[in-house]
């Protein structure tokens, strides 16, 4: 693979870890409900076509933060002491 092609590849990983880190702060201040594709791209300095490419929908963006949010929510949270 060409020098070109990775670096290309990397932004465009770089691009689709943004939309989510913007989706899932939005989500997490706004709600889902509030928040809309655009309010995501313009967060994201992405065009509506990137962010369907990476993700579809904002509906897998919603599983995919959920998922982010419960495993920093519960690798943040210290296990319970028996006694």
């Amino acid at each position: 693979m060409g020098e070109r092609m990775k670096m290309k590849q990397e932004k465009a990983e770089a691009l689709k870890q943004t939309i989510l880190n913007v989706a899932y702060e939005l989500f997490l201040t706004h709600g889902y409900e509030k928040v809309c594709l655009a309010d995501i791209e313009q967060g994201a300095g992405a065009t509506r076509g990137s962010l369907i490419y990476h993700y579809r929908s904002k509906e897998t963006l919603l599983l995919l933060t959920s998922e982010k949010f419960i495993t920093e929510t519960f690798s943040a949270t210290p296990a319970p002491t028996r006694r």
